[in-house]
């Protein structure tokens, strides 16, 4: 799928979710002490990893946990991420596993400003598009940080974010800049 497909598509779907749940706004939104998502967006290769890659496009999942009087919540975020070579017919798949620590500020509104940076393990991968030459899977040690905007709704929050995320690879650091929009129940 084609980055402007993709960011089209999430458009698409974030646009539909306010229409029909416009009559559905309140201020408090939904304050659960335990909530899961979903997101989905383009991954923009910075650096090194840019000068060898494009732009490419994540999924995942995520898991929050928050006291509702608590403006700062946990969160594991897990997202699979691939972005194809320039030139050449392969991509790197990295899968990013996340604990993060969220500071949401507060807010009366229904829209509510809030900070994201967390640390964890990168699997990255050259994965060959023929199939037949695969490169060796690596873990390794990845951090992030990031903001973002929730929108609180009945019944759900949706939130669209950016953070830098960066994998220590041996060589250099594998950057990465995903931009995100999730559904979190």
């Amino acid at each position: 799928m084609k980055i402007r497909q993709l960011g089209t598509a999430c458009a698409a779907v974030a646009g539909a979710l306010l229409v029909f749940n416009a009559g559905n706004l309140r201020a408090q939104g939904v304050q659960r002490s335990v909530s899961f998502g979903v997101q989905a967006g383009p991954t923009l290769a910075l650096g090194d990893f840019g000068d060898d890659f494009d732009a490419g496009y994540h999924f995942g999942a995520l898991l929050g946990f928050r006291s509702p009087a608590s403006p700062i919540g946990f969160r594991l975020d897990g997202t699979w991420h691939s972005n194809d070579a320039k030139g050449a017919d392969f991509h790197m798949r990295t899968i990013l596993v996340t604990a993060n620590i969220e500071y949401e500020f507060p807010s009366q509104s229904t829209i509510a400003p809030y900070l994201i940076g967390g640390v964890g393990l990168g699997n990255v991968k050259l994965i060959d598009d023929d199939g037949d030459n695969d490169g060796e899977a690596q873990n390794k040690f990845a951090w992030n940080a990031g903001g973002g905007l929730k929108l609180k709704l009945a019944g759900f929050n949706m939130f669209a974010e950016t953070r830098f995320n960066s994998i220590m690879t041996e060589d250099s650091s594998l950057n990465m800049l995903p931009i995100t929009v999730g559904i979190v129940f």
